[in-house]
């Protein structure tokens, strides 16, 4: 959270919203809603996408209809019915300011939850 208050704190309209509110997640939500934290998300995997053209998010997510339960910590059947959600069109999207996060914040966010499951799958699968 500290890049993301310093990021803010460069920026003097952003941060004016910010008067008198503590410097945590929650203010970050309450100041720019989940809509706006969202659309910064949706900014960068679009250019992520369009940069990777083969990437399998658009060819194996958005025509995956089925997948085994290997998470057993998550009720039968959650996976499949979050992949429509999970699949949505995110080319295109416009970014709020990228005052949240940065690209390489992302990127090293994403690789760590991704590393972080393909042990949690490996340890299933055996």
């Amino acid at each position: 959270m500290a890049a993301c208050f310093a990021r803010l704190k460069r920026n003097p309209d952003a941060w004016a919203r910010f008067a008198g509110l503590p410097e945590t997640y929650d203010s970050v939500k309450a100041v720019f809603g989940r809509a706006g934290l969202e659309r910064d998300i949706a900014y960068l995997e679009s250019r992520y996408l369009d940069g990777n053209p083969d990437n399998a998010y658009d060819t194996v997510l958005r025509r995956t209809t089925d997948f085994p339960d290997y998470l057993d910590f998550l009720p039968p059947g959650a996976i499949t019915r979050k992949i429509p959600l999970m699949a949505k069109d995110a080319h295109g999207a416009a970014p709020m300011a990228l005052l949240l996060f940065s690209e390489e914040e992302y990127e090293a966010f994403v690789s760590a939850v991704c590393e972080r499951l393909m042990r949690l799958i490996l340890k299933k699968i055996g």
